[in-house]
């Protein structure tokens, strides 16, 4: 590798550290065809299996709520990287009593200053490579 860990060097790697911790671990596939499988994501976050997410760029969100409207701050982050999904966040707008839209995000740990924990829009994909729910045991 010329920059950074391979997706290949990532899961070997981490599957050489936990197997030296006297435990084994799993990988599931947790991406469809173009997108993320949201029950396959919610499922492994139900789980307790946080997922390894293999992106080439990152729309990286952040959000500042108020009682009248939500600040949503998007920053965009070029090149591969590797975030690790732990929850979701789920914003739903209301006019009155009417649901017009909702929007999903992946909440992740990224590791980059000042985005450590921040969130990937769910349906726009695009950015995500490979996304793999860890099992260990």
């Amino acid at each position: 590798d010329d920059v950074g860990v391979s997706e290949e060097d990532c899961k070997n790697g981490l599957r050489a550290y936990v197997n030296n911790h006297g435990q084994n671990l799993s990988y599931s596939n947790v991406k469809g065809y173009n997108a993320i499988n949201e029950t396959a994501y919610v499922n492994a976050i139900k789980n307790n299996q946080p997922v390894l997410l293999f992106c080439d760029k990152m729309d990286m969100y952040t959000f500042s709520n108020n009682s009248t409207f939500d600040l949503v701050i998007k920053t965009e982050f070029n090149g591969a990287h590797i975030a690790l999904g732990f929850g979701l966040y789920t914003l739903t707008y209301y006019n009155g009593n009417n649901n017009f839209r909702t929007d999903k995000y992946l909440r992740v740990a990224t590791g980059i200053s000042g985005m450590e924990d921040c969130y990937l829009k769910l349906e726009s994909t695009d950015w995500c490579d490979s996304a793999y729910a860890v099992s260990v045991y």
